[in-house]
């Protein structure tokens, strides 16, 4: 199967400065395993072996807190790769951000912001966070550098999507991500059906705010299915977008470790720094058995084995090992898997 990868997404380093409630890591600050400069350029020269240089998104733990941070985007310029940065925004190290600002090959920032309310906020991800990183964004404002918002969404904010939408607009964001709250690291607990409709008919509610300088996503397409009837044509014609494991996205962990998913973390694929070759990686991701078997869908059991969006969704895979510990089982999120799941469990 010819496939371009198209994202390699690498945590450069494990600790954070935060201990967000939901983290599929359980990031703290004392975790010690960081990407070194060697192995980074090891990584970059196994990455120089695709015919399409992938986009390196810079993730955690918190980035900023990096030492080698700057060194690192260098080296990644100096390659010829384009990047992005994910961050809480918490840690504003301006000599960072000029360097981002300059460069042609710096995309935008990713910062998390789970509710507009600080009160809420902050009572995720730690004292006066809402407020460090609103003064992190005016810098990028004043600096005319794109940022885009991550909402991670749980039964602690939910109620709040609608209103973190209209924020993100508001603060001149070019776009929020929806996403729902993992049943894994500390985000094991999981929404109810109540609350996965709620937040569904809220994204759908606020399409009306895209335009050319904004636009509203929602991370997984089975939150679509949640108004089949409005959005069918979307999702047949894949425009919501599926499940991103194995199918254009590898995440790199800090100690090497390649996952299909950040929140896969238990499936391990390979090690990018035990290895010499530099054709690891690319060989890797043509030909290792379990992302074909994702992305062929054949393997897909239950509800999300019939369903008619089986090509175009296919559910959240790390979502449906962390609830049935079955990469290939159903997606619980799913209305249409809960509605399946009523029916049986009624006779």
């Amino acid at each position: 199967m010819n496939r371009n990868l198209n994202i390699v997404a690498l945590e450069i380093l494990e600790g954070c400065n935060l201990t967000c409630d939901f983290c599929v890591r359980n990031a703290l600050n004392n975790l010690t395993n960081k990407v070194s400069l060697e192995n980074f350029e090891k990584l970059l020269n196994m990455l120089n072996n695709f015919p399409q240089k992938p986009h390196i998104a810079f993730t955690g733990g918190e980035p900023f807190l990096q030492k080698d941070l700057l060194k690192i985007l260098e080296m990644t310029v100096k390659y010829g790769f384009k990047f992005s940065i994910t961050t809480n925004a918490t840690i504003k190290n301006r000599e960072v951000i000029d360097f981002c600002a300059k460069t042609q090959f710096f995309k935008h920032f990713i910062i998390s912001i789970d509710s507009y309310n600080a009160d809420v906020h902050n009572n995720i991800r730690g004292p006066k966070a809402l407020e460090r990183t609103l003064s992190f964004i005016d810098y990028l404002r004043e600096k005319e550098i794109s940022f885009g918002i991550n909402a991670t969404i749980s039964e602690v904010n939910y109620f709040d999507v609608d209103g973190t939408i209209k924020f993100a607009k508001d603060i001149g964001a070019k776009d929020i991500s929806v996403a729902t709250v993992k049943p894994n690291g500390r985000g094991a607990a999981t929404l109810n059906p109540e609350q996965l409709d709620y937040i569904a008919k809220q994204i759908l509610n606020n399409k009306c705010l895209i335009d050319d300088n904004f636009k509203v996503w929602a991370a997984e397409v089975t939150l679509f299915l949640y108004d089949m009837d409005t959005y069918r044509d979307d999702i047949m014609n894949g425009e919501s977008g599926s499940c991103a494991f194995g199918r254009a996205t590898l995440h790199i962990r800090a100690n090497g470790d390649i996952l299909g998913c950040t929140s896969c973390e238990d499936i391990v694929l390979g090690n990018v720094f035990d290895t010499e070759d530099d054709n690891y990686l690319n060989k890797l991701w043509h030909n290792h058995q379990i992302l074909n078997d994702v992305r062929s869908k054949q393997k897909l059991n239950g509800t999300c084995g019939t369903c008619e969006f089986k090509e175009f969704c296919g559910g959240c895979r790390c979502r449906a090992y962390g609830i049935t510990g079955d990469l290939f089982g159903d997606d619980n999120y799913c209305p249409i898997v809960i509605e399946n799941n009523k029916e049986y469990s009624l006779q």
